[in-house]
């Protein structure tokens, strides 16, 4: 038995049916012919969408089960986040006791990092002083005065200046002036097709 259904349709090919791999490279040589491959691009579409629709429904189905095992997960899971959550505290509190009980800077530069049994590191770090700006037009104005402001750069307007380019006979760029484009070669680009 085919993998493929059949259709109430004789004149189709059962090669339009064979995977792209499989089939011999021939072209179409009459609208007849155009209109069975679109018959067979249709028919493949159908059976296309009938696959996919079995998938999104055992997916769905799939889904609730899934839905399940995840509140199962986060139920039993909850309770041990929650203890890590008390273990890593008391740890930072150990580390912050060691830290600023230390006799001078020397000493609390060599506990900014505990290194323990397990696996586990307690690290600490001086965050960089952050800044809020009380005024902006002052701060934008001293920014301005004293070379700490970066140059836009220059947005060209492509679209408008191509439209005004037409290509001649001899495969020269000009401008709608006539002026040449000396800084532009036009590409010659293959006419595209498609199918909807």
């Amino acid at each position: 038995m085919s993998q493929y259904p059949e259709y109430s349709q004789p004149e189709v090919d059962e090669e339009m049916y064979q995977r792209p791999d499989e089939v011999e490279v021939r072209r179409i040589n009459s609208p007849e012919e155009a209109a069975r491959y679109a018959y067979a691009l249709s028919a493949t579409q159908e059976e296309l969408n009938t696959l996919n629709e079995t998938a999104e429904s055992e997916r769905a189905r799939w889904q609730s089960k899934l839905a399940d095992v995840d509140e199962w997960h986060s139920k039993e899971s909850a309770p041990l986040l929650g203890k890590m959550s008390y273990l890593r505290q008391m740890l930072t509190n150990y580390h912050v006791d060691q830290y600023y009980s230390a006799p001078n800077e020397k000493a609390q530069k060599k506990l900014n990092s505990i290194r323990l049994p397990y696996g586990v590191t307690l690290k600490s770090s001086q965050p960089q002083i952050s800044y809020d700006i009380k005024d902006e037009d002052a701060y934008k104005q001293w920014m301005a005065d004293n070379g700490f402001v970066e140059q836009p750069e220059v947005k060209l307007k492509w679209g408008d200046f191509k439209k005004t380019l037409t290509t001649t006979e001899d495969g020269r760029v000009v401008n709608a002036d006539g002026e040449e484009i000396t800084f532009l070669s036009p590409v010659k680009a293959d006419r595209k097709f498609e199918v909807n």
